[in-house]
């Protein structure tokens, strides 16, 4: 997952909650932040079964669509699930609303691409 516009706090609560999705998700939608699914269909990240994806459609609001170190297929079928899922808006227009400002954020959105 990428998680994006989060402060130093944000990540040491992200990190204790990384092995638990539930909690994991609840956290990041409490504090309003956005986050999107990478890497969906590498064989990387281990293997999928089809109630992964629901989760994904059903509760990350983007997937990581472009990303230069996958397989064309692999991004192709990631847009694919995006668009059958209608979150196909751009990451970056997300970000503009949701980015909070200030010294303290910890992590940049410029590279993110996805549907």
């Amino acid at each position: 997952m990428g998680v994006y516009g989060i402060t130093e706090r944000d990540h040491a609560e992200i990190q204790r909650r990384r092995n638990d999705f539930i909690a994991l998700l609840m956290y990041l939608t409490e504090r309003k932040l956005f986050f999107s699914a990478n890497h969906i269909f590498s064989g990387l990240t281990g293997h999928r079964e089809a109630e992964d994806f629901h989760w994904f459609a059903s509760y990350v609001p983007a997937f990581e669509t472009r990303n230069g170190q996958m397989r064309a297929e692999a991004n192709e079928s990631a847009a694919r699930l995006a668009s059958a899922g209608g979150k196909n808006r751009d990451c970056r227009e997300r970000l503009s609303h949701d980015r909070r400002s200030g010294p303290d954020v910890y992590g940049s959105a410029r590279g993110a691409n996805c549907g």
